[in-house]
Parts: structure tokens; sequence; C-alpha cells
């Protein structure tokens, strides 16, 4: 795996490297290290990984379209594809979209505040 800046996991988040993996997971740009190091250390070569720019906390009501559109963009390639999120300030919106929008092949791996 290429080696990633803070600066552009903040702005530009992480692309999946390949679509080789059968697994992937849509995580948010400030969990990217921390997603990237659990399946280092549990050698899970079949999942692949992508970020959306973590600077999306400053406009919460953008995760929603961004998620959505990126569970869009890579759906056939995978066959599961796991959002690795927090509420991270939408206000209960993306933790809906995961309920009731997300395609059934979408796992949503999230914490949710009340």
């Amino acid at each position: 795996m290429k080696k990633i800046t803070d600066r552009e996991l903040t702005e530009t988040g992480l692309e999946p490297e390949g679509q080789a993996g059968r697994v992937l997971v849509i995580g948010c740009g400030a969990l990217a290290r921390e997603i990237l190091a659990v399946i280092d250390a549990n050698k899970m070569a079949h999942v692949d990984v992508t970020c959306l720019p973590a600077i999306l906390h400053n406009h919460p009501e953008r995760i929603c379209p961004a998620v959505r559109e990126t569970v869009e963009k890579h759906r056939a390639s995978y066959q599961s594809i796991f959002v690795a999120y927090a509420d991270c300030g939408t206000g209960g919106q993306l933790f809906e979209l995961a309920m009731r929008a997300l395609p059934r092949t979408v796992t949503t791996i999230s914490t949710r505040f009340s």
C-alpha cells in the first residue's frame, strides 16, 4: 500500500488500490489509518479500502450523498461493501441511509450516539 499523508486523507480521501478484493470498506478519512491497521494486522488481503475525505466533517450534510455515491460507484465490483463511519455530525441521517436506502449487500459498521 502506498504511503498516504494526513493532508491527503483530510482533503481527498483514499481510493481503493484495486478491485481484486471481494470486499470493500468505505470509511471516514478520519478513521483511515485505524481501518488500514486492522486489515493489515489481520492479513485481510481480500479487503480493499476507500475513504471519503475527512474534511467532510466540516460539511456533514455532504456525507450521506458521498457515501451513497461511493456505494453506487463500486457496487458492481464487490461481493460485499461495508461502511465504516460514526455519525460524523449527520444527526442520524447516515444511520437512516444505511437502514433504509443502501442495498442489502451493504453493511454499516457505525456508532450511533443518542
